[in-house]
């Protein structure tokens, strides 16, 4: 029987009323979404007898009923099911500029929320510029292009806080050449090394 290291998938909704949605849909950070999240993965939990991962997802609008931000609502969901948490940088960044937010604001008020201990994989990935319906533009997560500098930048900034964790670049669309996936690996195994502690440089040693 396999047994992964680690399980995990995305805070958001694609079905209702038995009809399914080819998307990762956002959620209203609200108390009534909360219970249902909660309840989820207490059941999920209970059936693969193991902590899951929920990742942040990238949101393309605002939903003007969330009471509550997306660090206060996933801080809420890790103490109350004691799951772990997969941050992606990219997804945070998207979705901050989406909001008209600041990202480093964002990621800072999620590190401030959950323990380091509780964070368990990061993920990082490129994004595309589209028209919005709207007028002015929309960062879409793509997973088709180089992670850009500001994406880099708040990956370093995470890894500053939490150590060396696993970390993971996602390319699915436009395959580049082997030699560009190399490349973006080794930036971020530089950025892990890097956030190593002195007492581990001491052991290796």
């Amino acid at each position: 029987m396999l047994q992964p290291a680690l399980v995990s998938d995305h805070l958001s909704w694609s079905e209702v009323d038995g009809i399914h949605f080819p998307d990762l849909l956002p959620l209203p950070y609200t108390d009534e979404a909360l219970e249902v999240v909660i309840r989820n993965v207490h059941f999920i939990q209970e059936t693969l007898r193991r902590p899951v991962l929920i990742e942040n997802p990238s949101r393309y609008l605002s939903l003007p009923d969330s009471t509550l931000s997306e660090g206060e609502f996933l801080a809420e969901v890790v103490a109350r099911t004691g799951c772990r948490i997969l941050l992606d940088v990219n997804n945070l960044f998207v979705t901050a500029v989406n909001s008209g937010a600041a990202a480093s604001a964002a990621l800072n008020d999620l590190l401030s929320r959950i323990s380091p201990e509780y964070i368990s994989e990061v993920h990082l990935a490129g994004h595309t510029v589209v028209p919005s319906a709207c007028g002015g533009s929309l960062l879409v997560d793509h997973h088709g292009s180089n992670v850009r500098l500001e994406v880099w930048e708040l990956f370093e900034a995470a890894i500053a806080e939490l150590g060396p964790i696993p970390a993971l670049v996602e390319w699915d669309v436009h395959l580049p050449s082997f030699e560009t996936l190399q490349a973006q690996a080794a930036a971020v195994q530089a950025i892990l090394s890097r956030n190593i502690p002195d007492e581990h440089h001491a052991q290796v040693d």
